[in-house]
């Protein structure tokens, strides 16, 4: 990092601020500050304003940093470690549960813990949430140059520790992880904070406190039994170092040993401060976002674009150009399809809009398909004909594509032509291996009366399989 950075961490309670700056080598903590909201997080850009009118920053540049009581995480473990391979095998496992237009996926890799495997870590994000976020940044005047979660950080603030277990806490959720050299081994979310506490102690009760007592040791124990390990030290940072109450009676109602000081190796110089340094190591962490394996939610969507640049998101061009694929189509029956990551969805959304417009005063969409075919029976009968066997169809070939080529599998349709009884497809996917499954699959299917592949052709170093594929029917 050079110059200086703002980092900015937001919850639904408070927000936490930090200025970074970097000169000759030197990183220094320019300024700090967290304040609570009175009501809700619609009162961010107000106090982000603010602060930056009292501290007057270098720069208006910030790196997001995401609370992970926003994010959930998730482990998964492959044989292989492509980064394209792992990207799709995560976005597969857990894209019912997580649809990629209402989250956002990143991972990082971990320690693998089974021979011949490799092990990642997951973060993910809700889109609704990151959009506010930024919505509150950049209505106080701030840059966005970056969105991460705050595991990444405080990972690149312990990085320089051999085993570092941390506990990070935030007004209503503590989140607990165990770092390798700054890499996340595992990772551990509980519902307690700094605010239940608090407001329990002022009544003079603790069972909150106890509660969370009883967390930590179970999640020392958990973690040191995975990992074989026997640390019996937590280092502790964020909102509890700034309630000396809630601190104190932490200590004085546990066995366990609290490290509160900052990393020797960190180097970071944080002048006469009012507080604990690592009250603010989620943000302290952003010195190095660049330096470990960060997770980046800055993608799609969310990457602004430069001054005086074009402000078009990548999901914008992604509509345009399919606007122009679907005009093409329809007007000289020649089209090229882009890629999307839902196949399946996309082929579904096709075969309804060919229908609706064939068919505009149907009511009641069922199955297309079918409901065309007798919709196109009855009007043959109409005109005196008999209803003869239906050959197939544009949309019978569209359907059984998408059925049989599972979403595994990486196909991208580049072109296409149709003519009675053949269509001709030029199609990509990643290897050579995945252009026979996909011939047999096909010929498997028994749809079609034959079914070839040529002009097979590697591009990008191995990366990429351009290929025809001709399938005849009976049409």
């Amino acid at each position: 990092m050079n110059g200086s950075l703002i980092a900015l961490n937001i919850t639904s309670e408070d927000l936490k601020y930090a200025e970074i700056s970097s000169a000759g080598g030197q990183i220094a903590l320019r300024a700090s500050h967290r304040m609570l909201f009175a009501h809700d997080d619609r009162e961010a850009p107000g106090l982000i304003r603010k602060v930056i009118q009292d501290k007057k920053p270098l720069t208006s540049r910030a790196l997001l940093v995401i609370s992970s009581r926003d994010i959930t995480y998730r482990e998964f473990s492959f044989p292989f470690s492509s980064p394209k391979k792992v990207g799709s095998a995560i976005r597969f496992e857990i894209s019912s549960e997580y649809p990629p237009e209402d989250f956002i996926i990143d991972y990082v890799e971990s320690i693998p813990r089974e021979p011949g495997k490799k092990a990642f870590l997951a973060g993910v994000a809700k889109r609704e949430i990151v959009r506010k976020r930024i919505q509150a940044a950049e209505e106080a005047g701030l840059q966005i140059i970056g969105i991460t979660s705050d595991l990444s950080t405080l990972g690149n603030y312990f990085m320089d520790e051999t085993e570092a277990l941390i506990m990070d806490t935030g007004q209503s959720h503590t989140l607990f992880s165990l770092f390798l050299h700054g890499v996340p081994l595992f990772v551990r979310d509980i519902p307690i904070g700094t605010s239940q506490i608090r407001g329990e102690l002022k009544k003079s009760e603790d069972r909150t406190l106890r509660s969370l007592i009883g967390e930590i040791k179970r999640t020392v124990l958990s973690f040191n039994t995975k990992a074989g390990q026997t640390l019996k030290k937590v280092h502790i940072s964020g909102n509890i170092l700034l309630e000396p109450i809630v601190y104190e009676a932490l200590k004085k109602s546990s066995d366990i040993e609290f490290l509160e000081e900052k990393p020797e190796a960190s180097g970071i110089q944080t002048g006469e401060l009012n507080h604990p340094v690592n009250a603010f190591a989620s943000l302290l962490g952003a010195a190095w976002w660049k330096r470990g394996k960060s997770f980046n939610f800055f993608k799609e969507e969310f990457a602004q674009s430069v001054p005086g640049a074009m402000g078009t998101t990548y999901f914008k061009w992604a509509t345009l150009l399919a606007a122009a694929v679907f005009f093409a189509f329809f007007s000289s029956s020649l089209f090229s399809l882009f890629a999307l990551e839902k196949r399946e969805a996309f082929l579904t959304r096709e075969v309804r809009k060919t229908y609706t417009e064939a068919f505009p005063d149907s009511r009641k969409i069922v199955d297309e398909v079918k409901q065309a075919r007798n919709a196109l029976n009855a009007r043959l009968s109409d005109l005196g004909g008999s209803n003869p066997s239906m050959k197939t169809s544009f949309l019978d070939i569209l359907e059984t594509l998408s059925r049989t080529i599972p979403g595994q599998t990486k196909f991208e349709i580049m072109n296409l032509f149709w003519e009675k009884g053949k269509v001709e497809i030029g199609g990509r996917t990643d290897s050579f291996k995945s252009v026979n499954a996909i011939q047999e699959m096909l010929t498997k299917a028994g749809h079609f009366t034959d079914v070839t592949i040529s002009n097979a052709k590697s591009r990008d170093d191995g990366q990429v399989v351009e290929f025809t594929l001709t399938i005849r029917f009976e049409g």
